[in-house]
């Protein structure tokens, strides 16, 4: 046993010996072997580029300026507007009648059955409305000196503002965004104080088509004058300037495994009574035009291919005529589909069935949940849309 061992011995010393010369002998020739793109890296940090990517000369692309719109960046000519002059005149309301008189001379009209005997109207000039932050016209009224029988001052009066010289002095649509505001009469004297531009509103009617502002109730101050003045606001009816805000509104997912995009878009829809609202929307899915074929109808909808927007369907459904006992002179069934019976199928907003009729032009579903639908007919001078005539 101990001669045995003593002879095992140095036979694996001579083997672990041999293993290591044979380690680091593959050492120096993988360092020796190594790419001069790897030896090149000693001295400028980096490798070279191999021998098969030569870089390309490349020169510089000139760029076209870009021709610059002719014209003045602001219109020429300025907008066509006529500025009535400062002017004052005296007026007497008829009595117990809501109509109003034109001031002689001056855009303005005032009247009413609360008005004083005699008034005071006043237009202002163009400068005296810039001084007080008005881009209209400014104007005052005031009851003239109280009857001595009477003592009537003060009241509330209706007046009638016409516009019409000013209508287009300014753009964004100024004219349907004029109304009425009340100053301080302060304003008059020491326009530069902040409160003296105190502007607060007056209710009139905007009658665009006949440019004028009418207010059906403006009180006037016991001592002083009633100072106004037309003001473009930021919105009227046909839209605003306000800045939009930007809401998500759309919604889209993706699946990982098939790599189908779908983004949805739900659209507004006005309010009405008992808030029976349909639910109207955009929908889009990448997979519905996935793996179609020349076999398939492969027809976009009506909003995109891909897209599909479903308002809503109604229908009338035929039979076979070979249900029909109709046959071909040679004894054939024919494969039309023929006329079955006055029939409509319906398919809306979550909900859908036959159609049974409940009187002219009206009916029901055949499952009655109260749901009611009337069939609207056109005539021989009213064309719908589907160029269809008493339908």
């Amino acid at each position: 046993m101990n001669g045995r061992s003593r002879t095992r011995v140095p036979a694996l010393r001579r083997r672990i010996a041999l293993a290591s010369a044979t380690v680091m002998i593959g050492t120096l020739l993988q360092a020796a072997a190594q790419p001069a793109s790897v030896a090149a890296d000693r001295d400028s940090g980096r490798p070279d580029l191999p021998a098969s990517e030569k870089p390309v000369e490349v020169s510089a692309v000139p760029v076209i300026p870009r021709t610059p719109t002719k014209g003045p960046r602001t219109p020429a000519k300025a907008p066509r507007a006529a500025w009535p002059l400062a002017g004052v005149a005296t007026i007497d309301p008829p009595e117990d009648s809501s109509s109003v008189v034109r001031a002689k001379g001056l855009p303005l009209a005032v009247g009413g059955k609360q008005a004083p005997e005699k008034m005071r109207a006043r237009i202002f000039d163009r400068e005296s409305a810039r001084q007080v932050g008005a881009d209209g016209l400014l104007f005052s009224l005031e009851a003239d000196e109280p009857d001595t029988t009477t003592k009537r001052k003060g009241g509330v009066v209706r007046a009638r503002l016409d516009y019409s010289s000013i209508a287009e002095a300014f753009g964004g649509g100024y004219a349907d965004r004029l109304r009425l505001v009340e100053l301080p009469t302060c304003a008059l004297t020491t326009p530069a104080k902040a409160a003296c531009r105190k502007a607060t509103p007056i209710e009139a009617v905007n009658d665009t088509e006949s440019a004028t502002l009418t207010a059906s109730s403006v009180p006037l101050k016991a001592s002083g004058a009633t100072v106004l003045a037309a003001v473009a606001d930021d919105a009227s009816m046909g839209g605003d300037y306000k800045a939009t805000p930007l809401s998500s509104s759309a919604q889209w997912s993706t699946s990982l495994n098939t790599g189908d995009f779908s983004w949805s878009y739900a659209m507004n829809v006005p309010d009405v009574p008992g808030g029976l609202l349909p639910s109207v929307g955009i929908s889009y899915s990448s997979g519905s035009v996935d793996g179609r074929s020349g076999n398939s109808n492969n027809q976009g909808s009506w909003v995109g291919d891909g897209f599909d927007m479903w308002p809503g369907s109604i229908e009338r459904r035929y039979k076979s005529c070979m249900d029909d006992g109709i046959e071909h002179a040679d004894g054939g069934k024919p494969a039309d589909l023929c006329w079955a019976y006055d029939n409509a199928f319906i398919s809306f907003n979550g909900k859908g069935g036959e159609l049974v009729p409940d009187g002219t032009d009206l009916f029901r579903l055949r499952d009655d949940d109260g749901t009611k639908i009337q069939r609207m007919r056109g005539s021989s001078s009213d064309v719908r849309a589907n160029d269809a005539r008493n339908d």
